[in-house]
């Protein structure tokens, strides 16, 4: 059970959650990478970074942490493509403290110069230890190559160059643009007292925010790569792959039958691609395939790193498996077992205060509406095998993309 509410222009969702020993305060806002410009990527990322430093009533990045830890608890902020999160998980008495800090964190940003000039070099490092790291690599490169050179095929962290180039004012226009209250929400889950006088202390200290966003992320345009295979040159000891598809965007109702339809072939030990290419040959240690939809677009993706001698055959195997899945179809025991695993699954990811917190603030802010659980394993259980069948041709092989890193060109 959830209760939305506008206050003072700030839309909320409360979820009470009488028996929690915990409550989860979270501010999502739609400002991320996706309504960036190119000389501005990765300004989203570096605004989050440096909403951790230097408040109106916490004067210091010390003073800062030793509020939001000096009565044990948790923060933290997550970067993706469309929304920015920031969020505190104390126990039930502190909601009020985790409230004026996530507050004070979003509405009263000095954005200290000295500090952000420190700062710079920390977000840096961090893009090296990406640049580092072959499994993040090749998705963040495959983003790019598969959607183009625009707002959408852009890497989140940004290049150094741009990083090196922001200032503070630059900040402050990106925050009055994109962190206002109709472009945001609060979400309160857990143990909850007094709603009443919760919505009183969130309409004060939200009262200083902007109402209104004066920015509107570009529309999403159709792109094909100009061929069905790309490499990267990195000196590494594994090549790292990325096989993507054009997939379903969020609003269409066939995304319950995807999810089955990628359950089938990896989402546990008895999938298709875990089985014949994992354990049957034992090619690589990690692979895997999943989906993400979007209101704008959607993504179908293998992955998977393996040996560099074995690399040909490797992808063949996996080639070979997918166009099984279009050519020999699916079989009850499959659909079965993909359909309650994905019922378990999702039943068993709303646990926590944060976990519930996420369900919904992510259905409300991206798509306007939320759907109960009940309502979503109602849906599921309306999946046909057929169902899943019908969406079997956006594997078809034309329609796959295969971007790899590694040393040496091989494909």
């Amino acid at each position: 059970m959830y209760i939305t509410k506008t206050i003072a222009w700030l839309p909320c969702i409360f979820i009470p959650l009488q028996e929690a020993n915990a409550v989860t305060v979270e501010v999502m806002v739609k400002a991320w990478s996706v309504y960036e410009s190119k000389e501005k990527n990765g300004m989203s990322h570096f605004l989050e970074h440096m909403f951790f430093k230097w408040w109106k009533i916490y004067k210091t990045p010390k003073d800062v942490a030793q509020a939001i830890e000096s009565f044990g608890w948790h923060s933290n902020a997550y970067t993706g493509f469309e929304n920015a999160w920031y969020y505190i998980k104390s126990a039930p008495s502190h909601v009020y403290k985790a409230l004026d800090i996530l507050s004070d964190m979003i509405v009263n940003p000095s954005f200290h110069e000295p500090e952000m000039e420190r700062e710079k070099w920390v977000v840096i490092q961090e893009i090296a230890m990406y640049e580092d790291s072959p499994q993040e690599l090749v998705m963040d490169k495959r983003r790019t190559w598969f959607f183009g050179e625009n707002s959408y095929g852009r890497e989140i962290l940004g290049p150094a160059e741009n990083v090196r180039s922001f200032t503070q004012a630059d900040l402050f226009e990106h925050k009055k643009d994109l962190y206002t209250k109709d472009n945001m929400i609060l979400v309160i889950s857990g143990k909850i007292t007094d709603q009443q006088d919760l919505e009183k202390h969130i309409a004060a200290s939200f009262a200083t925010l902007w109402d209104t966003k004066n920015y509107v992320k570009p529309m999403f345009e159709e792109y094909t790569p100009a061929s069905a295979i790309w490499f990267y040159k990195k000196d590494i000891s594994q090549n790292h792959l990325v096989i993507s598809a054009r997939w379903l965007a969020y609003p269409d109702d066939k995304k319950y039958a995807a999810k089955i339809l990628s359950t089938i072939l990896w989402w546990n030990m008895s999938s298709r691609l875990y089985q014949n290419v994992r354990e049957k040959h034992g090619l690589c240690y990690y692979i895997g395939a999943s989906h993400s939809s979007s209101p704008d677009y959607g993504t179908f993706y293998i992955r998977a790193g393996m040996d560099k001698d074995k690399f040909s055959f490797w992808v063949e195997k996996i080639f070979e498996e997918v166009a099984h899945l279009t050519t020999w179809w699916i079989s009850d025991q499959e659909f079965d077992t993909a359909m309650w695993y994905t019922l378990g699954s999702l039943q068993m990811w709303i646990e926590t205060t944060s976990s519930y917190a996420s369900f919904y603030w992510n259905q409300f802010l991206m798509y306007n509406s939320i759907k109960e659980m009940k309502d979503l394993i109602e849906r599921y259980k309306k999946i046909t095998k057929k169902d899943v069948e019908d969406v079997l041709s956006y594997f078809a092989k034309e329609n796959l993309f295969l971007y790899y890193v590694g040393n040496e060109e091989v494909l």
